[in-house]
């Protein structure tokens, strides 16, 4: 299953952020309601695995240094989001892990992507 977020993570969300804790609150709980409303939209069929895989890859504007383990630590909110939708059942380390994430250049375009394989038989 894919989900598209049509944004990248906020800047509040990220761990070197540094600003009132109900700005960061907010932008979390935002990009939270948008992954999960995303990650229903894409469902159809989908049921969630015993086990999933998730891979992050965002599509960013320019050319510009960015620190990936900062995205991807900035995206919990879409991934708590993502459990939400029940695309995943929990994003605990039993039922879920991480594949290495990417950072894709695209004029203009900024993205997250969010691709879940199953993994149960993995």
């Amino acid at each position: 299953m894919r989900i598209v977020l049509p944004c990248l993570p906020p800047r509040e969300a990220s761990p070197n952020w540094r600003g009132h804790w109900s700005k960061k609150s907010r932008a979390v709980a935002e990009f939270r309601s948008l992954a999960r409303l995303m990650a229903k939209q894409s469902m159809n069929e989908w049921v969630a695995p015993e086990k999933a895989i998730v891979k992050y890859t965002f599509i960013v504007p320019d050319r510009a240094r960015r620190d990936i383990d900062n995205l991807v630590a900035a995206s919990k909110g879409a991934l708590d989001g993502i459990v939400d939708a029940g695309a995943i059942r929990d994003d605990c380390g039993r039922k879920m892990m991480l594949d290495m994430p990417e950072i894709i250049y695209q004029k203009g375009k900024r993205e997250t992507v969010i691709d879940v394989r199953d993994y149960s038989h993995g």
